[in-house]
């Protein structure tokens, strides 16, 4: 009977990681890559920094912009991130992840938008969490961010994020393999009053 129920649970988890998969697979064609920590620092032989980001947060309602802004539980936060590419060659499935989620993201030719799109190089993407499209929040995007007791626990609540992608391996795998590309992390803070 334990080996039946355990054949089950690992078919559920299989099927419910499958599942997500699927979910979460971009719109560039490309099925969707592993998605970096967004706190930790690039390292390896296999990670490349030729991706800049830049990033704002505004507190819905507040007249003033950036870390001096204040929130209180039940704010409404809405984040924008700018990546720009700065590799040689298009990188694949480009993304933005938080210490929020995925966010949705398009390019600045308005040509692709999900998850993870291509991004050819000097082309820019928009990422944010506002006014998003039915398709992003089926594909569990980060939406407009409500603040929590959590989120005011400390004097700042911080939200890191890391741009990512993939260099294309080539014909040629073994001389030249598959890396990842990344951005150096971000944080961007705002006052809890505490």
């Amino acid at each position: 009977m334990n080996k039946r129920k355990s054949r089950k649970s690992a078919a559920t988890v299989l099927g419910s990681a499958l599942l997500m998969a699927g979910l979460l697979a971009g719109c560039s064609g490309n099925p969707l890559q592993e998605v970096p920590d967004p706190k930790a620092e690039p390292t390896g032989d296999q990670t490349v920094l030729s991706l800049e980001l830049e990033g704002s947060v505004q507190v819905v309602g507040s007249n003033i912009s950036g870390a001096s802004q204040s929130v209180k539980v039940g704010d409404k936060v809405v984040y924008t991130y700018s990546v720009t590419s700065k590799a040689k060659t298009t990188l694949k499935n480009v993304g933005v992840v938080t210490t929020l989620g995925q966010f949705w993201c398009k390019t600045d030719d308005g040509k692709a938008q999900g998850l993870q799109v291509d991004l050819a190089p000097g082309q820019k993407l928009l990422c944010f969490n506002e006014s998003l499209p039915e398709e992003a929040k089926e594909k569990k995007a980060v939406d407009v961010h409500t603040v929590t007791e959590k989120d005011v626990a400390g004097p700042t609540f911080d939200v890191v994020a890391k741009a990512y992608g993939y260099q294309p391996s080539g014909d040629d795998k073994k001389a030249n393999p598959e890396r990842q590309s990344q951005s150096v992390p971000i944080a961007l803070k705002l006052k809890t009053g505490k």
